[in-house]
């Protein structure tokens, strides 16, 4: 899964501004992509299919304001349950498989929980199926300049490019879907926040110069569709109450971008590969010379 943030976007909430809250209560099914041509993606080569549990807001520690959080899965499901692990402002547990197969066997259609604080909590149940997943998105370049080198799109990162998916059509639902998209590498990050609730595909502008040659950069859009939400409340705990607990689908694309050097940066990096080669060839002969001499 790309980014995970992009789900909870999903949701259409911001984060509490106040500390130690939690927001999104969420359980997903994704499917990923990898665009590799102006073609339609294929399927990422490595466990395409995950499923992810997930609780996020703002100032979340391991203790406060939840001490630990699990999920129970549907009935017929191969993984009845499982805890969730603490990493940085989020408790998360995260499944990856070959196959779609392999993933609803693992986790079966059907209502799905999760538990907080040593079973204090336990949330409503939320329907997860495998029947409303987005079409692809596929990109298009229309502004800018790229070659497919490889797996790789090779662009000109000094000037302006502009990226276009396809239309998100398939089981696209006004109010229960969005547009999501971001940019990422070499410490440069961009996206579109909240996604597009309204429209059905993404324009994507890279600004010239915001892309630093010679560095490498993901791409990434995804379709999301949610499938049944509800706020949680009387939970209990502090810090829970108002949290919006979900089940949701997406499916996503990412493309790998090369920010091509210019001329004259090639020429520069040769120029020195050449000097340290000099260097390195006047100290060989130096050995050499001192120890004929010897």
């Amino acid at each position: 899964m790309k980014s995970i943030l992009l789900a909870f976007a999903l949701l259409g909430l911001t984060a509490a501004a106040y500390s130690q809250t939690v927001s999104f209560v969420v359980v997903t099914r994704s499917h990923d992509h990898n665009q590799t041509a102006w073609s339609t993606p294929g399927e990422a080569t490595t466990d395409p299919w995950q499923f992810g549990a997930y609780v996020v807001g703002s100032s979340i520690t391991a203790s406060n304001p939840i001490t630990n959080a699990s999920f129970t899965s549907a009935a017929g499901s191969t993984v009845t349950s499982g805890s969730l692990t603490f990493d940085t402002n989020e408790w998360q547990a995260e499944y990856n498989y070959t196959t779609s197969g392999a993933l609803t066997t693992a986790f079966a259609d059907g209502n799905y929980t999760m538990t907080f604080n040593s079973g204090a909590y336990t949330t409503p149940t939320r329907a997860l199926s495998s029947t409303l997943y987005p079409n692809v998105p596929q990109f298009t370049l229309t502004s800018g300049s790229g070659t497919w080198v490889g797996n790789m799109l090779h662009v000109d990162p000094s000037v302006q490019l502009i990226f276009t998916t396809n239309t998100y059509t398939t089981n696209f639902q006004t109010g229960s879907t969005r547009v999501g998209w971001d940019i990422s590498g070499n410490g440069y990050s961009d996206g579109n926040g909240m996604g597009d609730f309204s429209g059905n595909s993404a324009t994507i502008t890279i600004s010239a110069g915001s892309l630093i040659a010679g560095n490498t950069y993901d791409l990434y859009a995804e379709f999301g569709r949610i499938l049944e939400s509800g706020t949680l409340t009387s939970t209990g705990i502090t810090g829970l109450d108002s949290a919006t607990f979900a089940t949701m689908l997406h499916t996503g694309t990412n493309i790998q971008l090369y920010a091509v050097p210019e001329p004259a940066g090639y020429a520069a990096a040769l120029g020195a590969l050449a000097l340290v080669g000099a260097i390195s060839r006047r100290r060989r002969l130096s050995r050499v010379t001192a120890a004929g001499r010897g």
